[in-house]
């Protein structure tokens, strides 16, 4: 009886992430509307205080060919402290 409870308090109890958290993921509606284009951008810190922080950038062009197919190109990028921003990945998505 003492394992069970011990292997249930191990499971629930906190434990620290150590990956970097992202920028966000966009939200999409229910419906698209024909021909509709969006430019979006999305900023954020990721890691670090004031003076030495990691922003992340992403930026997203999507155009609706149709009433249920839209496509759209992603441009991730990052800034270390004290550096240049830089290009992490591109994507193309279709929704």
């Amino acid at each position: 009886m003492w394992r069970l409870g011990l292997t249930c308090l191990l499971l629930f109890v906190p434990s620290v992430a150590f990956a970097e958290p992202g920028v966000g993921d966009p939200v999409y509606g229910a419906t698209l509307k024909r021909g509709t284009t969006e430019f979006e951008a999305r900023y954020g810190p990721l890691t670090g205080g004031s003076d030495d922080r990691k922003d992340g950038l992403t930026l997203e062009a999507e155009y609706a060919f149709s009433e249920r197919l839209a496509a759209a190109v992603l441009v991730e990028t990052a800034r270390e402290p004290g550096g240049w921003r830089t290009v992490q990945s591109t994507s193309i998505e279709a929704i």
